[in-house]
C-alpha cells in the first residue's frame, strides 16, 4: 500500500463522523441534554482533526501538540460524565461524573513527562473501555429492543473504538505497531458508522430519560 492510500484513509476517517452529526442535528430537538452534548464533543472533535491537518501542511507541529494534548483532556473528562450518567451503578455514576477531579492532576503530570501522554491514554482507554462494556453489558440483560436505542450505539461504537485503540497503543513503540498504525482510522470509520446507524434507526424514537445530570 503506498501514501497516497493511507492519506486517502485518513482523510476518509476525518470526514466519516459528518454522517452521525448530520442525522443528529437534524433530530436535535427530541434529543436529551447528554445526547446534544455528544453532538458538540462530536463536533468539537471534528474541528480538532481540521486543526490538524492545517498544522500538519503548515508544519506546525508545537501547536498540533498542544490541541492535540487539550484533546485528549475534553475527551477523558467528557466520555467518564458522558458513561456515568447512563452506567447502573450508583456508586460508579458518581465516580465517574467526578473522576474530573483526578484526571485534571493525572493529565498534568503526563504532559509535563516524557512520554506521559501514551502513559496517560493507555489508563483512560482501559478504564472507560471497562466502564463502557458494564454499561452495554447491564442494559442488554435488562432491556429489550436495545438495538433500536441511540444510546446504545453511541456506547457501542465508543466501547469499539477505545478497546481497539487501546490495543493499538501497547504495540505504538514497536515496528509492528507502527505497521498496524494506520489500522485505527478503519477503526474511527467503523465506530463514526454505529453513531451514524444509531441516529438513523432511532429517528422516530424518544430517546430515554435517564441521562446525566
Amino acid at each position: 500500500m503506498n501514501e497516497n492510500f493511507f492519506y486517502s484513509l485518513q482523510v476518509l476517517s476525518t470526514f466519516s463522523i459528518l454522517p452521525a452529526m448530520i442525522l443528529g442535528f437534524f433530530a436535535y430537538k427530541k434529543l436529551n441534554r447528554p445526547i446534544r452534548c455528544f453532538l458538540y464533543f462530536c463536533s468539537l472533535g471534528f474541528l480538532i482533526d481540521l486543526a490538524g491537518w492545517y498544522m500538519y501542511l503548515t508544519k506546525n507541529g508545537t501547536a498540533n501538540l498542544v490541541i492535540r494534548f487539550g484533546y485528549i483532556l475534553v475527551e477523558s473528562v467528557f466520555y467518564c460524565w458522558f458513561v456515568g450518567g447512563f452506567i447502573e451503578s450508583g456508586v460508579a455514576s458518581r465516580l465517574l461524573k467526578k473522576a474530573w477531579i483526578a484526571i485534571i492532576p493525572l493529565w498534568l503530570i503526563a504532559i509535563s513527562a516524557v512520554d506521559g501522554i501514551p502513559y496517560f491514554k493507555v489508563i483512560f482507554q482501559i478504564a472507560i473501555s471497562f466502564a463502557l462494556s458494564y454499561c452495554l453489558l447491564s442494559r442488554v440483560e435488562k432491556e429489550g429492543g436495545i438495538e433500536k436505542l441511540l444510546v446504545f450505539w453511541l456506547l457501542l461504537g465508543s466501547f469499539f473504538y477505545f478497546f481497539c485503540t487501546f490495543f493499538f497503543m501497547n504495540f505504538l513503540n514497536s515496528r509492528f505497531g507502527l505497521n498496524l498504525w494506520y489500522a485505527r482510522n478503519i477503526i474511527s470509520m467503523l465506530a463514526n458508522f454505529m453513531f451514524a446507524w444509531g441516529f438513523f434507526v432511532s429517528r422516530r424514537r424518544v430517546q430515554p430519560s435517564q441521562s446525566p445530570q
